[in-house]
């Protein structure tokens, strides 16, 4: 897994002279954590490699070096190590507020949306500073898609919070996130904590009798979790689940570096000396061993193992049924059916109500071995891809729903499923496309990679792909089982309304390939 380490501060003089960048401090520890878990489990624990990047600077990650899709190497698909799995941003001295007069804090917020829109194989991950940037990026009133409400950063008016403060964990998220809970003593999670700033709601919740809402008050929109609470902060993380988990508490700092960091602090800010000496009481809370005697190793390897395959941590049925019900866009629900080992069986039916997929009359079998990919394509997951030689597109599937073919979004879905069947499909010889629209970029993508699969011949002979005349009310029939046709005839001149264009895009397709494809081109 590579993290890229986004440096939002430089340690205090103390700290940095004996441990160096908080971006050295945190590779440290999760690999440390990498490590400890290697041993504890039999299934694969990733590797940790990181790099890091000034963000005050102005440096942020490439765009070009971020994962576009989830890691799929059970399937065979290629493990590109250079690309950026995770991003992590670190705690700072800044206050995320402060983003209309620091144009890094500006930036670093369209960055964390553009990661998070449009990069869905890359981990979202902050401590202090970074929970806040992120909630204010991620669930900010001022985003269209949130109508006014939200959640957003302000100073908190109990003042700092620091040390030791046992934080009481939301039950939802015990049941989202078992590992750390079951790891935990007396059900409190125990991180080091400075800070003057928190993620509050807005507008708070009219009910509330003072100006903070109750933990039970504040609604997340789902599939968000908030972490849990203390007395001074109601939101002390974040948790989306398989891509964003935050934490107000550094579980990167021990009693040393906060003491530190503390001490420093009431130098720059004039604390009192009375109050710098109960905040240090706070944090000497903590036994004094390797690590310290609180959650953070805890911490760290719930992080690890929440980068990792989500399968590692199936979610509750009521919270996947939460998530399922309200994803609002079209190409949300295929990636969430890979993301976990049972959430498929609950998003599959949501699909299937939402869209009216039908599955095709012929079921697949050994002797029948076609299928609609529309229907496979959702359950992947269960069904064995080594029996299917023929995929088929057709009118038929979408008939019922002709938005598939006129609304942007749901061309996307039909992509994604597409692609999502083809890629399993390991012995795929015949692929047909006969719709009213264009065959999606997905697809073309996923054919591709059945060259690549390590250790397995490719089959793929022939792509069909028909061209509509979509001027005119005509009717597609059913392509029904593979016919044979005479040498030198195509499959498509039983039809009328059919055109033969020149796909530019099959002399890429072939460079993937080591023999030449059959069929229009």
């Amino acid at each position: 897994m590579h993290i890229a380490i986004l440096d939002a501060d430089i340690p205090v003089p103390e700290v940095y002279a004996s441990r160096g960048l908080y971006s050295t401090q945190f590779r440290h520890l999760l690999q440390a954590a990498a490590s400890r878990l290697t041993t504890k489990y039999t299934h694969a624990v990733p590797e940790i490699n990181t790099s890091s990047y000034d963000v005050v600077g102005g440096v942020l990650p490439p765009l070009k070096r971020l994962r576009k899709l989830p890691q799929d190497q059970e399937n065979g698909a290629k493990n590109d190590g250079d690309a950026i799995d995770g991003i992590l941003i670190t705690g700072s001295a800044n206050s995320a507020c402060d983003k209309h007069t620091k144009p890094w804090i500006a930036e670093l917020e369209r960055f964390i949306r553009m990661v998070f829109e449009e990069f869905p194989g890359v981990k979202i991950f902050g401590s202090c500073f970074g929970h806040q940037v992120i909630a204010q990026a991620l669930l900010s009133p001022s985003l269209p898609e949130n109508d006014g409400a939200g959640f957003h950063v302000e100073q908190c008016p109990y003042g700092y919070e620091v040390g030791i403060v046992p934080i009481t964990l939301n039950s939802a998220f015990n049941e989202a996130f078992p590992y750390i809970a079951k790891n935990l003593q007396n059900r409190e999670f125990r991180l080091q904590l400075v800070h003057g700033d928190r993620v509050v709601p807005v507008p708070i919740p009219t009910n509330t009798t003072n100006s903070d809402p109750k933990p039970d008050q504040i609604t997340l929109p789902t599939p968000w979790l908030n972490l849990g609470s203390t007395t001074k902060c109601p939101v002390q993380g974040l948790y989306h689940p398989g891509r964003v988990l935050t934490f107000q508490g550094h579980f990167e700092f021990d009693s040393f570096v906060n003491r530190e960091t503390c001490i420093e602090f009431g130098k720059r800010l004039g604390w009192r000396e009375d109050d710098i000496g109960g905040f240090v009481e706070s944090i000497d809370v903590a036994v004094k061993k390797e690590g310290d005697d609180d959650d953070s190793r805890v911490a760290a390897e719930g992080g690890v193992l929440s980068g990792s395959k989500l399968h590692l941590l199936d979610l509750p049925a009521e919270i996947l049924k939460g998530i399922a019900v309200q994803v609002n866009y079209a190409n949300g629900l295929p990636y969430l059916a890979q993301t976990c080992s049972t959430l498929y069986a609950v998003a599959t039916p949501v699909i299937y109500s939402r869209f009216r997929i039908i599955w095709p009359e012929v079921s697949a079998s050994s002797s029948n071995p076609r299928v609609d990919p529309l229907s496979y394509g959702v359950a992947t997951l269960d069904m064995r891809e080594d029996i299917f030689t023929t995929v088929s597109s057709s009118k038929q599937s979408t008939e019922s729903c002709p938005c598939y073919y006129m609304i942007k979004e749901a061309r996307k879905i039909i992509g994604t499923l597409v692609a999502l069947a083809v890629a399993r499909m390991i012995n795929l010889e015949t692929f047909f496309w006969d719709m009213h629209s264009e065959v999606p970029t997905e697809a073309w993508i996923a054919l591709s990679s059945l060259a690549n699969k390590p250790g397995h011949e490719c089959r793929l002979e022939c792509i069909f792909v028909r061209w509509h005349d979509n001027s005119a009310e005509t009717t597609a029939p059913w392509l029904g089982d593979v016919a044979v046709i005479p040498s030198g005839q195509s499959l498509f001149q039983r039809y009328g309304h059919v055109e033969y264009p020149t796909l530019s895009i099959l002399r890429y397709l072939l460079q993937y390939f080591h023999r030449p494809l059959t069929g229009p081109n």
